[in-house]
């Protein structure tokens, strides 16, 4: 597995839109993870970010065009353990709970405008 390091201004800028979530704690579950992002023909890639002294290791994902890919985040999060996701959408992040539930907001745009 092949970690990408990234400082969180640069975040959008270097993975672009799509979908995020912290990585599954087992090997069971990342298999689970990354079985099914194969079946659904979407991209990943991993990436640490190191923010206020806390590393946080996560899966950046990238559905189809035609995949229903806030259903498929949605279940993919709750058998997998994690209680949020992220959708970036235009340099802009919305976190969201396992029920789809709005949590929280950020815009990448100020920091990548520099």
């Amino acid at each position: 597995m092949i970690f990408e390091l990234v400082l969180e201004k640069d975040f959008y800028q270097h993975f672009g839109d799509g979908y995020c979530m912290e990585m599954p704690a087992s090997q069971n579950r990342i298999d689970r993870l990354l079985n099914f992002l194969c079946e659904q023909n979407a991209l990943w890639r991993f990436y640490a970010i190191f923010s206020n002294g806390i590393w946080f290791h996560g899966i950046h994902i990238v559905f189809p065009k035609n995949a229903d890919a806030d259903s498929a985040i949605q279940d993919v999060c709750k058998w997998s353990g994690s209680t949020s996701y992220c959708a970036i959408e235009n340099g802009t992040q919305t976190v969201f709970d396992t029920d789809g539930d709005v949590i929280a907001f950020a815009d990448f745009t100020e920091g990548s405008e520099n």
